[in-house]
């Protein structure tokens, strides 16, 4: 794929297969092409499962200061489910306002800002749910600059809270490493699990002739969206790769880097649906904004393989998931049988003979059918012993020996409604600690 050089007119070579961006008065400038771009190296690590989210495509563009303050990108947006479009900008001014919009026939959307750098205007947009068809992506500037910037396409992208997790790295971590005239530059990314993290890097050279970043094809997690200089020192590169709890993300920089640089910019896609990790997990994100999720977990070593299979109808108010042996899941009601369940209190800490403190109110009618005690550090000098209340009236009592460490069942019988309310107390504690009583009950 061909572009066009933001140093002069000449047409060079691509490394990413992409639908090609344009100034304005330069749609018919076409002229040679001169392979071979000098290329330096940015390494990204990691070994995370990648979500539903699916890159598409990408455009980019340079433009110098004499240029105008105006690129455009032809593009068309095909009509796949859960559609982002992301615009990454690296320059450097903190004085100029950013205009990104997409443009399909009548119909003008805005993009949104996911985050800038304050001292470069380096920045993330995104826009979810772009018209379907051909058009044009403009990003307008209040002034001229030596800037560079792409415009990318994902599907499979939360609807509702497409972006989250900016961050910006000003001038990261130099180790001192040199190869050459080239400086190592590093930063630890606290990333989300199935999430995908998308990168701008900014930055100036000493160097007459500055070269272009690339990315290093040894490390497949990385996807390169666009690199290019607008002559000036200046040059930027955007990437992608799958995010994780811990993602370094490294940089080589050829030539010095100047008191002021590199500048990154750091966000992540949220996929529509999440998909299992390495962990074991099924992540469910929230439909708010934040990173909340809820998250289901397999155990750490199954006795065998397992397939649950859930119910083709919806249940009825009250109703709860049951299985069979073979994981096949049907809705039953709760709360009606002879099925017996369990209360338990705990007493946190070494203990000592104290009223009211655990206290249990039944949501329904239940009928308490046995007690007993478990203790981490067994009683010593003599029993610890419980009563269990009934609205505040002693009912059955019960104890643990010194030196044991669990008691046998109980056999009580006291029925609660759902306007009584259990009460345990401890009426002798004998130096035990960290103990839990346990309630045998019915519903009723």
């Amino acid at each position: 794929m061909l572009a066009v050089d933001g140093n002069s007119s000449v047409w060079k070579e691509l490394s990413q297969p992409s639908l090609v961006a344009i100034t304005e008065n330069a749609f018919s400038s076409l002229q040679k092409f001169d392979g071979g771009l000098t290329t330096n190296t940015i390494v990204l690590k990691s070994t995370t499962k990648a979500s539903s989210i699916e890159y598409k495509t990408t455009s980019s563009s340079t433009l110098k200061g004499t240029e105008g303050n105006t690129m455009y990108f032809p593009f068309t947006v095909d009509n796949d489910s859960n559609r982002c479009l992301v615009t990454t900008i690296a320059m450097n001014s903190s004085g100029v306002t950013i205009t990104p919009t997409w443009k399909v026939g009548s119909v003008t959307q805005a993009f949104t800002m996911l985050g800038r750098a304050a001292l470069t205007q380096t920045s993330i947009w995104y826009l979810v749910a772009p018209t379907v068809g051909s058009g044009v992506v403009s990003i307008s500037l209040s002034a001229s600059q030596y800037w560079e910037a792409g415009v990318s396409l994902f599907t499979g992208v939360n609807q509702s809270t497409p972006m989250d997790k900016f961050i910006t790295v000003t001038k990261p971590s130099l180790n001192g490493t040199s190869q050459g005239q080239s400086y190592i530059a590093s930063h630890a990314y606290s990333g989300i699990v199935n999430e995908t993290i998308i990168a701008v890097i900014s930055s100036y050279s000493n160097l007459t002739d500055p070269q272009t970043p690339s990315i290093d094809t040894a490390y497949s997690t990385q996807t390169l969206l666009w690199n290019s200089n607008s002559d000036g020192g200046h040059r930027g590169v955007a990437f992608f790769q799958p995010s994780s709890s811990s993602t370094d993300i490294s940089a080589l920089y050829p030539g010095l880097i100047t008191s002021a640089d590199p500048t990154w910019v750091i966000g992540s896609l949220k996929p529509a649906t999440y998909v299992p990790d390495a962990s074991g997990t099924l992540r469910l994100n929230g439909t708010a904004a934040g990173n909340t999720y809820t998250q289901l977990r397999s155990s750490a070593q199954p006795s065998s393989n397992m397939t649950y299979t859930l119910p083709a109808t919806p249940p009825t108010t009250g109703q709860v998931l049951s299985s069979d042996s073979s994981g096949t899941m049907s809705w039953i009601t709760a709360g009606i049988g002879s099925s017996t369940y369990t209360k338990t209190c705990n007493f946190v800490g070494p203990i000592s003979v104290q009223n009211g403190t655990a206290r249990w109110y039944p949501d329904q009618s239940v009928n308490i059918t046995g007690v007993y005690i478990n203790a981490s550090t067994a009683p010593t000098s003599g029993p610890f012993s419980i009563a269990v209340e009934k609205n505040g009236s002693t009912i059955a009592t019960t104890s643990l020996s010194a030196g044991s460490y669990a008691s046998s069942v109980s056999a009580i019988n006291i029925s609660y409604t759902s306007s009584d309310y259990v009460t345990i107390d401890v009426t002798a504690a004998n130096g035990a600690a960290d103990v839990s009583v346990i309630l045998l009950y019915t519903r009723v």
